[in-house]
Parts: C-alpha cells; sequence; structure tokens
C-alpha cells in the first residue's frame, strides 16, 4: 500500500527558542547525500534567533533540490507542533529529527530509501545517544531498536518513520504530555500495523538527563496507554513500587547536585545492560551494526 506522496521522505524539526542548537541538526538533514526529501521546520513561535538561523539555509536546500518550508505558527507544545507538521507533509514516509538530534552520518536516508520498498507501516532502526554524566565530558550508549516489548519505548523516536497515510490518521494525542509517541507506536502495535526494522543507526539524540525533565509524569502516562489499550501484560509487576521509585527519582533530578545525578544516570544506564562508550569512533570498531543494510 503506497501513498502517493510528492517526495519519498518528509524530515520534520520541531523547535522553539532552539538558536543554540537549531544549526546542528539543519546541517544534519542538508548534508544528506540523498535527495529525494522534503524537509519541514515547524516553529512555535521563537523569540530568541532561532528563525533568522533557519531563514539562512532555505536557498542552501533550494540549491540542493530540497524542497524546504519553513512554518512559524503558535502551538500547544510538542505533540500539536508535530501534528501541524504532520499535515503540511508531502513524503510517503515521515521522520522527526527535532532541533539538538541529528541523521547518525550522511548516507542515512539514502541506505534506507534507494531503490528500496517496504511493506511495513512503521520502520524503525537503532540510536545512539548522548549522555553528560560528568559536565563537559561527552558518552555515548546505543539503543537497539525492537518491537516485541513495550515495558518501555521500544526504539527511539528519531530513529523511526511513519508511512503517511498511519500517522495522519492517527495524530499525536494532545491528552498525553509527554507520552504521545509512546501511545502512537502501541496503538499501532495493537491494531496489527506493521513495525518493520531497518537494521541500522538512524539517529545521534542528546539525552539531557539531567534536566528537570518529569519522568514521572511520562511513566503515569505510558501506565494509563497499555491500560487503555487493554495491555497490562507490558505493566510492571509491582506497580505501587515503581511509582514510589519514579517519584524518588524525580525528586533527585530537581534537588541533588549534578554530580550526583550523573553518578545515578550512569548506574542506571549499565543496570539496563548498556556498555557506555567514550566516544563515536569506539562505537562504531565495537558494533556490528552501521549505516549499511
Amino acid at each position: 500500500m503506497e501513498a502517493n506522496g510528492d517526495r519519498k521522505v518528509s524530515v520534520i524539526t520541531i523547535c522553539f527558542n532552539a538558536e543554540k542548537v537549531i544549526e546542528k541538526t539543519m546541517k544534519s538533514v542538508l548534508a544528506q547525500t540523498y535527495t529525494d526529501f522534503e524537509y519541514i521546520i515547524k516553529d512555535g513561535g521563537s523569540t530568541d534567533g532561532t528563525n533568522q538561523i533557519i531563514q539562512g539555509y532555505e536557498e542552501k536546500f533550494r540549491k540542493r533540490g530540497i524542497p524546504f518550508r519553513h512554518i512559524v505558527e503558535k502551538d500547544r507544545g510538542i505533540y500539536d507542533a508535530m501534528n501541524q507538521a504532520t499535515d503540511a507533509a508531502a513524503g510517503r514516509w515521515l521522520n522527526y529529527m527535532n532541533a539538538d538530534d541529528i541523521f547518525w552520518d550522511d548516507t542515512v536516508l539514502e541506505q534506507i530509501f534507494d531503490n528500496r520498498e517496504y511493506s511495513g507501516d512503521i520502520l524503525y532502526g537503532h540510536s545512539v545517544c548522548e549522555y553528560e554524566f560528568v559536565k563537559g565530558k561527552k558518552e555515548y550508549t546505543l539503543w537497539k531498536g525492537q518491537h516485541q516489548d513495550f515495558s518501555m519505548m521500544p526504539f527511539c523516536h528519531q530513529a523511526c518513520f511513519f508511512r503517511d497515510d498511519l500517522i495522519k490518521e492517527y495524530h499525536y494525542d494532545l491528552s498525553y504530555r509527554s507520552a504521545a509517541d509512546f501511545h502512537v507506536l502501541l496503538r499501532a502495535k495493537v491494531e496489527g500495523k506493521r513495525l518493520e526494522p531497518v537494521g541500522q543507526i538512524v539517529s545521534l539524540c542528546t539525552m539531557d538527563g539531567v534536566s528537570n525533565v518529569e519522568i514521572k509524569t511520562s511513566f503515569l502516562e505510558t501506565v494509563k496507554i497499555k491500560e487503555r489499550l487493554m495491555q497490562e501484560e507490558f505493566l510492571p509487576g509491582n506497580l505501587r513500587f515503581s511509582l514510589f521509585a519514579m517519584g524518588v527519582k524525580q525528586w533527585i533530578l530537581k534537588h541533588l547536585p549534578y554530580a550526583f545525578v550523573g553518578r545515578l544516570l550512569r548506574f542506571q544506564v549499565r543496570r539496563k545492560g548498556q556498555k557506555i562508550y567514550q566516544s563515536i569512533s569506539e562505537i562504531k570498531e565495537a558494533e556490528n551494526i552501521s549505516c549499511k543494510p
């Protein structure tokens, strides 16, 4: 089932007051060797220099033959902005590469889409996650995508591509503040949509793990989503204890010193069985996963 999009892919970037990070995302998109895609940037009305930076790249995209849309409009948050951009997209496959995140390398789109067709409804790959457990020092983990276990997010949102007819039908549910992307993925699974792996690294994402992220809110939302979709098998065995633990972690993130929080996050990453790499080159050398299909 192929949609009649004007382009094979729509890459979408959502931003708001992102002048410090928007350029690196745009450079990553512009550097793609594949050109059968459009680029949409949806800004929520930034008051810093974000939109001036974006405007400086418009002609660069056009010179490469890549349609470029810069939408500046108030929205009700990231998921509302994503819905607005989704409705404006003309591509067959939609990817959300938001400000501060980048493609793994310049050939990602080419390797996935050049002379290749898919029968899935959602394509997904792997993602490299960038942490700063210690201020000024970047370290990395590899988030390997899968679609069997939905006890947590099965793969990175930036590492997937939605078929246009699916995401335009679903949209992101604005009743969820932080887990609407999880809702879309679990709903697709429940409704028998095909989640198809591409078997390669797609994105490099910044994990701002020491910021005041509302992790307890996000956890509660995923619980409600699992219950709503009758997927209790993915709920934690001891829900009451898990809620308590999330509350404690939330307090730690908000109130304890950065150094302590960084050590805690490093411990949690290792507890999940994820190896921590000191550099991008170390990941390339150690993992048998690349941008080659």
